[in-house]
């Protein structure tokens, strides 16, 4: 979201109109899979591909063969953290060859001629012809589209990265046109907005430093899982224990929670009231209403008992303390119906009504507000670029394998417990249950590798993790892709003990100008351990049922006959 700002002038994910669009060129943005929105992505792609009079075009650029890679025309492979260096290598073409008063502002410095083809091809691993065709090609499209996310910004480099692909869109001016990038406007409503980008990796380590220096003496968590999500390198594991009280709002069992001195559960989304402004908006005004679908299943269950939605726990803490937090309403119900009547005020949008019970109940069944009329027309100015540097990995040339760490179909991990979760396979190696480490084929015949081998992953930070060998021709010769999501101290039977957590063995790097986790910048050895386990697929894991070769006759009686 910061490259967002630095480039478009607004942190909110912009719509990405790929409907429209008959050009994709996608950096590491896994879109069809995890990427922030993969079901609105998924539409628009069929849109894309068979919507319009000629099929668009689809280039995925990345070091990992992703599901997004296998349905993309062309993926082109990168060495890891180089796509902000492919990104000025192409603009640096297009501003040689089509020159672009967009240039004067964007490349000010003049430092777009050290990014030429011939300069950074060796290091990017592409040709300097590749460069070209694919500069040409975005050029040329009538509405041209890039991409970035995913692992282009998860290395050292990779805000730098983000805001190099994501000048693109600047090149070819498609900011606020049809098939580009449609800002998203400011919320109608000033108590109502999109969430606040979360803290950065370096903050938590902050926090992390100062709960070993026994600065804190309470700690209330809810929705984050720190004592999983960490890298076991920030010692965050060490500090928690060094926090007299720690207080869980979490409903699902999970690391943060099993180790909290006091639960305080609260309603499971289907159960509570609440608003959203979405981070990546549709391109217009837009406000989400949620309301209890089902009755609590823990109500009434005694005093102290039960669940509770979190803002009324807090409202009613802060009523017991005596605090006025200055909000229109006892209970948050009524907080969000008072804030419906300033969007009724304004008697615009798609939902309207004489009376603001009618407005309210419409909103209600709809689930939320909209204006497709309010959209932001501002286009802000080209800011200049500042360059890309090298990405820099923990381990050096003594590691043989770059660690790229992915999000498959359990997500970040949160909702391990659900065993129908546990058992959707991933859609490029239909691997469920388990971790499993996505190696090259050729690389696994010369190391005497097969299927179901169990691994051990050894970064030079000391750390180790085993999963299970997935042989793949697709995977890069030096790369070991591995699934986030395993690995969890508790969360109950289907989740507790499974698998490994490879957040917890990656190297403390982090992105030179955030100071987020460069989660894509630990390089790793391997070690076979000797043990071996069959890998819990989609398909082949079930023994085949006895079958009758010779067709026999079962006669199925009421039992009085025989």
């Amino acid at each position: 979201r910061n490259a967002l700002e630095e480039v478009f002038g607004s942190d909110s994910i912009p719509e990405f109109d790929i409907d429209n669009a008959d050009f994709i060129l996608s950096f590491g943005a896994d879109f069809l899979s995890t990427w922030i929105s993969p079901t609105r992505y998924a539409r628009g792609y069929g849109e894309f591909r068979q919507g319009h009079e000629h099929r668009g075009k689809l280039i995925h650029v990345d070091s990992r063969f992703s599901l997004t890679a296998a349905n993309a025309d062309q993926w082109v492979h990168v060495n890891p953290g180089t796509e902000g260096l492919l990104a000025m290598s192409i603009m640096q073409v297009l501003s040689s060859s089509h020159p672009d008063p967009v240039f004067q502002s964007l490349d000010s410095e003049g430092i777009l001629d050290s990014y030429s083809p011939s300069n950074v091809a060796g290091e990017i691993g592409v040709s300097e012809e590749t460069i070209k065709r694919i500069a040409e090609e975005f050029s040329h499209s009538k509405h041209p589209i890039a991409l970035g996310g995913g692992s282009a910004g998860a290395h050292t480099n990779g805000s730098q990265n983000l805001k190099a692909i994501y000048s693109l869109n600047r090149v070819v001016s498609n900011v606020g046109e049809k098939g580009g990038i449609i800002l998203n406007p400011k919320s109608p409503i000033d108590d109502i907005g999109a969430a606040e980008p979360a803290n950065n990796f370096s903050e938590f380590h902050t926090l992390a430093e100062e709960m070993k220096s026994g600065n804190v003496s309470v700690l209330m968590v809810r929705d984050a899982d720190i004592y999983y999500g960490m890298t076991d390198t920030a010692d965050m594991k060490a500090a928690l224990n060094n926090v007299p009280l720690i207080v869980s709002f979490g409903g699902i069992n999970d690391d943060i929670t099993s180790i909290a001195d006091l639960i305080l559960p609260q309603h499971h989304f289907l159960e509570d009231w609440g608003t959203d402004v979405p981070v990546a908006g549709p391109g217009y005004q837009m406000i989400g209403f949620q309301q209890p679908v089902v009755r609590p299943f823990f109500e009434h269950r005694g005093r102290n008992l039960g669940t509770k939605g979190f803002a009324d726990i807090l409202m009613t803490t802060a009523q017991v303390m005596g605090k006025d937090l200055g909000l229109e309403g006892q209970t948050f119900q009524e907080v969000i119906k008072n804030g419906a009547k300033k969007l009724y005020e304004l008697n615009r949008g798609q939902v309207v009504s004489n009376t603001f019970e009618g407005f309210w109940n419409g909103v209600l069944q709809r689930g939320g507000w909209w204006d497709v009329e309010a959209k932001e027309s501002a286009v802000p100015d080209v800011r200049s670029l500042r360059g890309v540097d090298s990405p820099e990995f923990g381990g050096g040339s003594q590691q043989e394998f770059y660690i790229q760490p992915f999000v498959s179909t359990l997500g970040d991990g949160h909702y391990s417990s659900l065993p129908w979760l546990q058992a959707m396979p991933d859609p490029i190696s239909t691997a469920t249950w388990q971790t499993w480490v996505e190696i090259n084929h050729k690389v696994a015949e010369e190391k005497g590798l097969s299927e179901g081998d169990v691994l051990e992953i050894r970064p030079a930070n000391g750390r180790v993790i085993k999963a299970l060998a997935m042989p793949n021709p697709a995977v890069p010769p030096d790369i070991l892709g591995i699934p986030i999501g395993q690995g969890h101290r508790d969360g109950g039977r289907y989740s507790a003990g499974r698998g490994a957590n490879i957040m917890s063995v990656l190297d403390l790097k982090m992105d030179s100008e955030l100071n987020s986790l460069a989660w894509a910048a630990t390089k790793a050895n391997i070690t076979i351990s000797g043990e071996w386990m069959r890998v819990p697929k989609f398909e082949n894991t079930v023994p085949e049922f006895p079958r009758d070769e010779h067709h026999s006759i079962i006669e199925i009686t009421s039992g009085e006959h025989h």
